[in-house]
């Protein structure tokens, strides 16, 4: 952000250096929250391995059950999901053999973007309420809450559409976009979208890890 954090207005320098700073930093930002996911994903199965079933990986063979059998509207093998609490092994046949981790890797990979509908399409299903409203949905799939992020996503939907207007619009509309800002207040909405980031790992590492 230095090179355009003391600019007094906008000249096509200082534009193609904002359309980079938003950009990378959404990269960056996406590439975290996705390598969140998998962490949480490997300790889920590890802690399941060693001790008892873990409500992470309960929650995602739940929601892939769910999905099976309305997407594709098939029987699954899958138990229910008290005998997956008490038996952790049918749980990780479940999840290492049933389809269910490649299911969540493709969910991962298929990611493209920082909004909020990206970001609770990647907690959610493994019970980390982002906006309650739109998990509530989600009792009826077998996900069940472990941790509430307790912050603002305003900050990061206004950052995740400034994106959109960087990466995929001409440098015309980005400047037009940005006209109304000046760079410091670029600035403060990349700092808003990091520090929703920092929040949601830290109640990951609190309340779930």
């Amino acid at each position: 952000m230095d090179p355009i954090a003391s600019a007094l207005s906008w000249d096509s320098a200082s534009t193609d250096n904002a359309a980079a700073y938003v950009g990378l930093l959404h990269a960056e930002a996406e590439s975290t929250l996705e390598n969140a996911v998998r962490l949480l994903l490997r300790n889920a199965q590890a802690k399941s391995q060693a001790f008892k079933a873990d409500p992470v990986l309960l929650n995602c063979v739940g929601y892939y059950n769910h999905q099976l059998n309305t997407k594709i509207a098939r029987l699954t093998m899958i138990p229910k999901r008290g005998d997956l609490e008490t038996d952790a092994t049918k749980l990780i046949h479940c999840w290492t053999s049933l389809g269910a981790a490649e299911y969540f890797e493709s969910l991962i990979a298929n990611n493209h973007g920082v909004g909020l509908q990206y970001v609770e399409r990647l907690f959610h299903p493994l019970g980390i309420v982002v906006s309650d409203k739109n998990f509530k949905r989600l009792s009826s799939a077998g996900v069940r809450e472990v941790a509430t992020l307790v912050g603002s996503t305003t900050m990061l939907t206004e950052f995740a559409l400034m994106r959109g207007t960087a990466v995929h619009a001409g440098t015309s509309e980005f400047r037009g976009r940005i006209q109304a800002e000046s760079p410091s207040a670029i600035l403060t909405r990349g700092q808003g979208a990091v520090r929703f980031v920092e929040e949601l790992c830290q109640t990951l590492a609190r309340r779930v890890w």
